[in-house]
């Protein structure tokens, strides 16, 4: 027969459980969250000025610039963009803004 003491103890026990279950389900969570977090590589992108200089090409500054993640044809596009330019001709002298991811 239960009495009034051993269905208290059964409450408490229960809501132990639950409360440890919480705890380490959050503790996994937090655990998991982290090292994604220290794992992950994602680059901020990031612009910056830069002055033409004498033999510069959109190619060749996109070759400096660009990362494996574009292609140098899509970051000419971007560079184009950015800099509001209707033809590949660019002056030495002159400034462009670049992406660069860091």
């Amino acid at each position: 027969m239960n009495t009034t003491k051993d269905i208290i103890k059964k409450i408490i026990r229960r809501r132990a459980t639950i409360a440890l279950i919480a705890v380490v389900a959050i503790v996994i969570s937090f655990m998991a969250t982290s090292l994604t977090a220290e794992g992950s590589t994602e680059l901020e992108k990031r612009y910056k000025t830069i002055e033409i200089q004498h033999g510069d090409t959109l190619w060749s500054i996109a070759s400096e610039y660009c990362t494996e993640t574009t292609s140098l044809e899509d970051y000419i596009k971007d560079i184009k963009f950015v800099n509001n330019l209707s033809s590949d001709n660019i002056s030495s002298g002159n400034y462009l803004v670049v992406s660069y991811f860091e």
